[in-house]
């Protein structure tokens, strides 16, 4: 496992995502000089070459993240993934296209972007079904043993056992009880935690994931160190489940420890960071949707009578209320939201939020950050739910961490797990993370149509 931007990356994924790099590179660098009309180190060194083919290479690998060829690295298709690539390599000539119109001295020679274009094709569908096949026996696993059982450890061991690019493999559990009440799938009770010498010495786990701690007695402390430097590490399962899931392990948190600790706050120059470049973020995105923003707001007005922007009260940072702008969808004066013909289609462009940018202008919001919740809702949740109020440390967002990964209203469980999620932002907070955040945000506007934007 990798951390990359705050975030743990399967080391396959992080490791496919250079040597492709690698690859998109050269099949460009040797169309440069498979030409015999260009000096290839003339033009690399000296005419800003490398940097024209750089260009190229981070839309080819933009496409494939928005592709979601980093998220599934199995081929289920070669006629899908052979048509993938085409429309990568497809937006790739659009976009010198534009260039050769705003800024000619960015696009590479068309003999070079035909022929590279070809190389990069055959090259990473042949690599990526090579890379496929191959995934399982090129991963190191790292074997782990569970001290203990819970059902956060059931649960862990068995995403861990489904999806093997995470790197390790659960071999079983050692718990004083057999937990046949767990969902443990293939997972082996290899015996009680008295046994753990005999264990350790029988199937040579490389991690030991400490489930239950009140099964640990005092004197294993210098047992684990010594395991330790032998290359056996120790951790807790609150740790491991964070890396897999991206999100806070709220079964296994007390209280006391947000309580004495700053664990879950964010850095401070972290927050004074995020304030600074999403007003800048936001000022360029009202001059850029300015005129898409009157032309709504024209329509919104002659199609039913009303205020263009509905003001909603939302809790910000702290708790602090403030009124929340988008654009009205409904009939002015409906007791119930019915939405109008053009209000179905400002959700389903989901051009409706766009006014927010306005309130990550005031410092009211962020445009990554918890989602903002009407205050009595935000009160009965806090009331509900301990560290609920946690979330709050930071600004709320247009979009978030929490937004993007849960689907569904705040009952229940959800609000639990969106409670865990925004924890986990709140803790690794760091433009690296937010720069993520966006891209996915990005990514999901030209999917499915599930942005899990604003309510």
């Amino acid at each position: 496992m990798t951390r990359f931007v705050e975030i743990p990356v399967p080391t396959s994924v992080f490791a496919l995502f250079f040597l492709e790099l690698v690859l998109i590179f050269g099949g460009y660098t040797a169309a440069v000089y498979a030409d015999p009309e260009i000096n290839g180190e003339l033009f690399l060194l000296y005419e800003s070459g490398l940097a024209r083919i750089g260009v190229v290479v981070l839309i080819i690998v933009l496409g494939l993240y928005f592709q979601n060829l980093y998220d599934e690295l199995r081929v289920r298709s070669r006629i899908v993934l052979l048509q993938q690539l085409c429309v990568i390599i497809g937006i790739a000539f659009i976009t010198q296209a534009l260039l050769s119109y705003l800024a000619q001295e960015w696009i590479i020679p068309r003999s070079v972007m035909t022929l590279g274009s070809a190389i990069t094709l055959v090259t990473m569908f042949v690599w990526r079904l090579v890379y496929s096949v191959a995934n399982k026996d090129v991963v190191r696993t790292q074997r782990i043993l569970f001290l203990g059982m819970t059902p956060t450890a059931a649960r862990l061991a068995q995403q861990l056992s489904q999806y093997p690019e995470f790197g390790f493999t659960p071999i079983g559990y050692l718990a004083n009880a057999a937990g046949s009440e767990l969902q443990l799938g293939d997972l082996a009770r290899l015996g009680s935690t008295e046994n753990l010498d005999h264990v350790i010495d029988l199937f040579h786990p490389e991690s030991l994931v400490i489930a239950k701690r009140e099964e640990i007695r005092s004197w294993w402390v210098d047992d684990f160190l010594e395991l330790g430097f032998g290359g056996v590490q120790t951790e807790g399962v609150a740790t491991l489940y964070e890396a897999v899931f991206r999100m806070v392990c709220i079964p296994e948190m007390r209280v006391s420890d947000a309580v004495f600790t700053e664990v879950l706050m964010p850095k401070p120059v972290s927050v004074i960071l995020q304030a600074v470049y999403s007003r800048a973020i936001a000022g360029m995105m009202l001059v850029i949707t300015l005129p898409v923003m009157v032309f709504i707001a024209a329509l919104i007005k002659l199609s039913s009578p009303g205020p263009v922007l509905l003001r909603q009260q939302r809790s910000g940072l702290n708790g602090a209320p403030f009124a929340m702008y988008c654009f009205r969808w409904t009939h002015a004066g409906e007791a119930l939201p019915r939405p109008t013909v053009l209000g179905k289609w400002l959700r389903k462009l989901r051009v409706y939020a766009l006014p927010q940018f306005f309130n990550v202008l005031l410092g009211q919001m962020c445009v990554v950050g918890p989602e903002p919740l009407r205050p009595p809702f935000a009160q009965a949740l806090a009331e509900w739910i301990p560290l609920y109020k946690q979330r709050q440390s930071v600004r709320p967002g247009m979009t978030g961490w929490a937004q993007l990964h849960s689907e569904g209203g705040l009952q229940g469980q959800n609000a639990i797990q969106q409670l865990a999620y925004d924890l986990y932002y709140t803790k690794n907070l760091s433009p690296s993370l937010d720069l993520f955040v966006m891209l996915r945000w990005v990514k999901s506007l030209f999917q499915n149509g599930s942005s899990n934007a604003l309510p």
